[in-house]
């Protein structure tokens, strides 16, 4: 089971790491059953001008050859190859629904499919546009590592397929979740997971990661961790953007901002019932979404992070960047637009970003500011 060919997609460096660990694995081949899938023919060759390496820098292991492709599988008549299994690391919600729509005629009901810290609302997208027949569907996972271990794999400047690990001897931990064909009808059970987990040869690969520590876990308890992460990560963003700090940190210098994360939070977890509605339903639902505990957890989040943690919103908007609003502030208003729920706090957050973005972009391009 262990052997089947999997593919990899996306050009991020954590993609590269869950790459290069699935290709050490002792029940790999000496050149291993992975292909990195490239977005094109131009990026393939460098690849296979780099000898097909991707590369762990202080690692004393042997660097491994991949297999490459920038095209979906096909046989030698033209028609398409099943993808088995395949891991997608993508940050942009419309690179990754235009990545995934290039393989779908290879990806049947009987693929498995490991979205990686897949960005708000694409999973939503993806069930939406891409596959809408339930039953037409692959088996979708995601994948979630710690919002803190996210910087623990980091690019290589000028060195394309290489990758800084920063704590090698640090397992880095992700939960996984089997994604329900019935996103909306969803129910609540853990019974059948260990044996989902011996069922699927994706999960067993990952599984077996010595530098992975793989947690399998019900789509409630997920959706759990990934609104803790969206709540905090908004209100810091959103706010430390605003108000032009140099470092994240300094909002606790502020007495306002403390006012703005409550009235946000308490806007979002209204927003977030009426959007799903089953995870009121769940038992650990009057603990995980309560006000006061996630208010704590922002401030906890801003008391722990480095002094010279800097806002990557605020960096996006002085690189011309669009930022990332639709995202964060700008999910919630999406979802209170469909629910017809009041977003008038996170409305106006987005507004102020947008706003914010749009004049900076102006200021650097209008001579009569030079």
């Amino acid at each position: 089971m262990s052997s089947q060919r999997i593919y990899t997609l996306g050009a991020s460096p954590l993609m590269y790491f869950i790459a290069h660990e699935l290709a050490h694995l002792p029940t790999q081949p000496a050149i291993p059953n992975i292909i990195v899938l490239l977005n094109d023919s131009a990026k393939l060759q460098r690849f296979l001008d780099g000898d097909s390496k991707i590369t762990m820098r202080n690692d004393p292991r042997v660097q491994r050859q991949f297999m490459a492709a920038a095209e979906p599988p096909m046989y030698v008549s033209g028609k398409a190859s099943a993808i088995e299994n395949m891991i997608v690391v993508e940050q942009n919600k419309r690179s990754l629904l235009s990545n995934i729509t290039r393989y779908t005629n290879s990806l049947t009901n009987q693929s498995n499919v490991l979205l990686v810290n897949p960005p708000m609302g694409s999973v939503e997208s993806i069930l939406e546009t891409i596959w809408p027949q339930e039953m037409e569907r692959p088996n979708l996972f995601m994948g979630l590592t710690e919002r803190m271990q996210n910087a623990v794999v980091s690019r290589v400047p000028q060195k394309e397929f290489d990758f800084n690990l920063r704590s090698p001897h640090k397992r880095l931990k992700m939960f996984i979740s089997p994604i329900p064909r019935g996103l909306y009808n969803y129910e609540e059970s853990k019974k059948d997971l260990l044996k989902l987990e011996k069922e699927t040869p994706l999960l067993c690969s990952l599984v077996d990661l010595p530098s992975f520590d793989i947690s399998l876990l019900s789509y409630g308890d997920v959706m759990f961790l990934r609104l803790d992460t969206l709540i905090v990560e908004t209100c810091i963003e959103s706010l430390a953007a605003l108000y032009d700090c140099k470092y994240r940190k300094e909002l606790l210098l502020l007495e306002k901002p403390k006012i703005l994360f409550k009235l946000l939070i308490k806007e979002q977890l209204r927003i977030i019932v009426n959007a799903y509605p089953f995870l009121k339903h769940l038992p650990n639902y009057p603990v995980v979404m309560d006000e006061h505990r996630l208010y704590h957890l922002v401030i906890e989040d801003l008391e722990e992070s480095r002094k010279t943690q800097k806002s990557r919103m605020l960096a996006n908007i002085r690189k011309l960047s669009t930022p990332n609003t639709d995202q964060l502030t700008g999910y919630f208003v999406k979802l209170a637009y469909a629910t017809k729920t009041d977003c008038k706090w996170n409305k106006l957050v987005t507004w102020l970003l947008n706003g914010k973005a749009k004049l900076q972009k102006h200021r650097a391009l209008d001579y009569h500011y030079l």
